[in-house]
């Protein structure tokens, strides 16, 4: 090969958009594949008789019939090792005195680990509420800041459960994805 093909080569218009693509995607890499995800699977994701929204910057894994989780790429928390996520679950719904019963082994638990709760909210999902509540029930014992990372716990009439650990700059973009929740109309 010669000198001048090289430098043709490298003069090439082909040549300068591969290397520009090549310095630009590291930055861009998670936009792109987010991107990717919605305009593959849309903004919304069926879980069981649900229609849940999933927001920019977040995608959805549905491995599982049994729960779908929803993983926010662009951020990350705690050094750098962990992402904001939100899990969808059902199980059997409690009810009367069994829920007034666990949900009192519940506030004792969390005085005994001394976690605190940070907000309490009622949502209205479609006819059904679903009680969620803020803590740092996940952190309270290891040696971390207490309010870096949170935990949401929630739990409908009917028995959709969610859970989602982050941080508290991701309290309205989980309760904003709660309150779109709308149940299928087929």
């Amino acid at each position: 090969m010669s000198l001048g093909f090289i430098r043709n080569r490298i003069n090439s218009p082909a040549f300068l958009i591969f290397v520009a693509m090549l310095l630009i995607y590291p930055a861009t890499e998670r936009k792109v594949q987010t991107g990717i995800w919605h305009l593959w699977n849309g903004d919304t994701i069926r879980f069981q008789e649900y229609d849940i929204n999933v927001p920019t910057n977040w995608v959805a894994v549905t491995d599982d019939p049994k729960h779908i989780g929803l993983v926010d790429v662009k951020r990350s928390y705690w050094r750098d090792q962990l992402h904001p996520t939100i899990v969808f679950f059902k199980t059997f719904p409690l009810q009367g005195e069994v829920k007034d019963m666990t949900s009192k082994f519940h506030d004792e638990y969390l005085k005994s680990i001394n976690a605190q709760v940070f907000d309490h909210r009622t949502v209205d999902l479609d006819g059904e509420q679903i009680d969620c509540e803020a803590s740092n029930v996940l952190v309270s014992q290891l040696p971390v800041p207490n309010d870096s990372i949170i935990t949401i716990t929630c739990e409908s009439t009917t028995g959709l459960n969610i859970i989602s650990s982050g941080n508290r700059q991701n309290l309205d973009t989980f309760f904003s994805v709660v309150s779109q929740i709308r149940k299928h109309t087929d």
